[in-house]
């Protein structure tokens, strides 16, 4: 069953730049892989720092295997210098109404 990640975190401030920089280096990679169907970046328009994923994969097991991959990388743990806090991670179904 196709599943929604949401994933909503806060950057600093000063790692904007440096944040965008990252995401555009591996998105590609994280759109060609086995399961994916899609990744949006979404920015809070009332706070330039508070970022959204809104990621769309075959199933959730799909989403862990790639995320397990990213934890392997070490990219995971590169960008997690660039936010303030927990990143938020949901997961939902497609209800198809």
């Amino acid at each position: 069953m196709t599943c929604m990640v949401h994933i909503e975190f806060q950057a600093r401030p000063a790692a904007i730049a440096e944040m965008l920089g990252g995401l555009r280096r591996i998105l590609p990679d994280t759109r060609a892989r086995e399961g994916c169907v899609s990744v949006s970046v979404t920015r809070t328009q009332d706070d330039p720092n508070n970022f959204a994923f809104v990621e769309l994969w075959d199933s959730r097991a799909h989403y862990e295997r790639y995320f397990a991959w990213r934890e392997e990388t070490g990219i995971s743990q590169e960008l997690a210098t660039l936010v303030d806090g927990e990143a938020s991670f949901r997961f939902f179904d497609l209800v198809g109404l």
